[in-house]
């Protein structure tokens, strides 16, 4: 998916733990629902539109 799976190694915890951040993808995940299992609340063409920018920066 990406050209370079380095960029997952890159994080940071967010507001004390509260969040993680991946900075390469610019994504946030809430840590409470990460542990919990929940799903995204984003739409398919959501991400759809997303990964178009992201494989359009790539490229």
């Amino acid at each position: 998916m990406f050209q370079n799976e380095n960029c997952w190694q890159n994080w940071q915890f967010l507001g004390g733990g509260y969040a993680i951040e991946w900075v390469d993808l610019d994504e946030h995940i809430g840590v409470e629902g990460l542990l919990a299992g929940r799903q995204s609340g984003e739409s398919q063409r959501s991400l759809e539109r997303w990964l178009s920018t992201r494989e359009a920066s790539i490229n």
